[in-house]
């Protein structure tokens, strides 16, 4: 559990646990929201409106960095004069995920050849993501904690801005 003594890991309705104000007292939020929809929007407007969220890891898609919510919301959260500012961390290698039984028949998935999918398991990778990390005080700390751990491990890259993980992507692996 990383350090944390309690940890929950229950598969329930966050946002549903948020409305009825029944969220179990905690140290940091990590969590790979839905994607779809404007779950992205809800869980960054929780993580803003909060104050009991100081400490938060979000795995995104890629493609929501260069949206104007998340712009405007960076911008609003993190403007030049906060001391402590949200980090990125990029897995070298893509991460796959498992179609959920529930679109095994359905016509969201229409074909099996698609180029993302990588297994008969339904892995599939159709998007880069990476992590939107925040740890409020703390956040420094991890930060140049991880950027020592990057130069010893190569499954990940740490920076300041997405872009830069980007960046350190490809100067990485050549492409991407």
């Amino acid at each position: 559990a990383l350090g944390w003594n309690k940890v929950v890991n229950v598969n329930k309705d966050f946002y549903k646990d948020v409305e009825e104000h029944t969220l179990p007292n905690y140290d940091a939020l990590v969590t790979n929201p839905p994607y779809s929809f404007d779950h992205i929007e809800k869980i960054l407007n929780f993580c803003q409106k909060n104050r009991q969220c100081k400490c938060f890891a979000l795995l995104l898609p890629n493609y929501s960095y260069r949206s104007r919510f998340f712009k405007e919301y960076f911008d609003s959260n993190f403007s030049e004069g906060v001391s402590y500012k949200p980090f990125f961390i990029a897995p070298v290698e893509r991460y796959v995920y498992c179609r959920p039984m529930s679109c095994e028949t359905s016509k969201f998935i229409e074909k099996e050849t698609r180029d993302y999918i990588t297994s008969a398991k339904g892995q599939h990778s159709p998007f880069l993501s990476s992590w939107l990390v925040y740890c409020h005080t703390d956040t420094e700390r991890i930060f140049s904690e991880l950027l020592v751990e990057e130069k010893m491990h190569k499954d990940f890259v740490v920076a300041r801005t997405h872009k830069g993980c980007k960046w350190k992507l490809k100067k990485r692996s050549g492409s991407r």
